[in-house]
């Protein structure tokens, strides 16, 4: 179980060096670990939800496939539910798993699974976490 964390309800999306990762960060990569090894990696690309459209995606470098249609991912996905309260639907969905948000729940998942969140009535707060081998081409500009 992660500490509780205090995050505004931004959906800024940033790149971090893993030399400048906060204590947070490098516990939710310590969990990726037990399922994907301890990997190397440049950095990470972080993001919260508050209210989420729901759409099925992979996580990858996005400017990258608009530019070429080439696939690249992150070495794996990580979502921490900070904050659900009086939820109706919000699961986190893929082809063939579906999972309930719950606070202080850790999701660790395969870069590339196809995945949405249901619907939703209530409050769901998320930090994502994509820990990349190699900058994507996005935060190069």
């Amino acid at each position: 179980i992660l500490p509780p964390i205090k995050i505004n309800n931004s959906t800024n999306t940033r790149w971090i060096y893993k030399d400048d990762l906060d204590k947070f960060q490098r516990e939710m990569l310590q969990h990726s670990y037990k399922l994907f090894g301890n990997f190397e990696f440049e950095g990470i690309e972080i993001w919260s939800h508050y209210q989420t459209k729901p759409e099925w995606h992979y996580d990858k470098d996005e400017l990258l496939y608009n530019e070429t249609g080439e696939l690249s991912f992150p070495i794996c996905g990580i979502i921490y539910y900070a904050k659900v309260e009086k939820l109706i639907g919000g699961y986190f969905i893929t082809e063939d798993v579906i999972i309930t948000p719950k606070k202080n729940r850790l999701i660790v998942f395969s870069s590339d699974t196809y995945h949405s969140v249901e619907e939703y009535i209530g409050e769901r707060l998320s930090i994502i976490i994509n820990p990349w081998k190699r900058k994507p081409k996005n935060y190069e500009y």
